[in-house]
């Protein structure tokens, strides 16, 4: 990509950034914010499936699944939310080659990725939507960093690549809760249903400006070892470039419920997609995860 094209995008991205952080610029003091905001430790844990290939290393195909966990800090109020997120996914992927009387297609890949996330929305239509809603909108920095092995293709079989992505992020929440005791007659007995605090969110995320950290051409690796002086991570590394180009999208469907203490729990279907073309052969995946997270209030 052109360098005066990089810089265009890069304009565009901090241009939107400014244009969306706008709204945090109040009368308010600082720490009147810090009184009015809620603060939560998210454990999580989950289970995840994904799909992905690597031209660097083979045509291949995998499909694969893994589990994931993580630990994130939730700075919320009712008009602008910050997170910070990181996570964990261990996996196995399945090769999806045709059978062939020549070589063994039956092969596997060990996937692990380590993902970085950190957003800042701010509420905005405030009074234009129904009370019960809350939108909110600003920007995201994502990055994840996948290593992934198949001892089937020998010298070509490890596989490293980072993505950072700086993106729009969108996410419209709905207060689902119960506001009073309900009961419920079955004629032999009753049924009552406490009041509880309970929220429906979807979130989207857009890749403005979209980053990966791949080989020129190939893995393998033919770069020079002297000894003890040969760095284990530049040989690791050797041919990895930058580029600026591809896409990434992701969205977050969850559901939240609170105690009375301001604890509780999530559960959240989390689609996430990306293509990193780098400079000549190109990595996609896809992964659906289911996640379950515990909500610690901490304020």
């Amino acid at each position: 990509m052109k360098l005066n094209h990089f810089l265009q995008r890069l304009l565009l991205a901090l241009c939107c950034l400014t244009v969306i952080s706008a709204p945090s610029f109040s009368q308010t003091t600082r720490a009147e914010k810090r009184a009015n905001r809620d603060i939560y430790v998210l454990p999580s844990a989950g289970f995840t499936i994904f799909h992905f290939a690597d031209f660097a290393t083979s045509p291949l195909s995998y499909l694969g699944s893994g589990v994931n966990m993580g630990t994130g800090y939730l700075w919320e109020n009712k008009k602008s939310e910050h997170l910070f997120d990181a996570s964990l996914m261990l996996g196995l992927g399945l090769g999806m080659a045709p059978l062939s009387n020549y070589f063994n297609t039956s092969t596997s890949s060990m996937v692990a990725g380590l993902s970085l996330y950190d957003h800042q929305l701010f509420q905005i239509l405030e009074g234009s939507l129904p009370e019960f809603l809350n939108l909110k909108l600003g920007g995201a920095l994502t990055s994840t960093s996948y290593f992934r092995y198949n001892d089937h293709l020998m010298n070509n079989g490890l596989g490293l690549e980072s993505l950072l992505n700086l993106m729009l992020a969108a996410k419209i929440k709905a207060d689902v809760s119960r506001k009073s005791e309900q009961v419920i007659d079955l004629y032999l007995f009753k049924m009552k249903f406490k009041p509880v605090k309970r929220d429906l969110a979807f979130q989207c995320n857009i890749g403005l400006l979209n980053m990966n950290y791949r080989p020129g051409y190939a893995y393998t690796m033919d770069s020079e070892v002297i000894g003890s002086e040969t760095n284990p991570i530049s040989y690791l590394l050797n041919g990895h470039q930058w580029s600026v180009n591809g896409w990434r999208l992701n969205t977050l469907l969850e559901y939240s419920q609170y105690r009375p203490s301001g604890n509780g729990y999530k559960i959240a279907c989390v689609w996430d997609a990306a293509f990193a073309p780098g400079k000549f052969e190109h990595f996609q995946i896809a992964s659906h995860s289911i996640k379950f997270t515990y909500i610690i209030n901490r304020k």
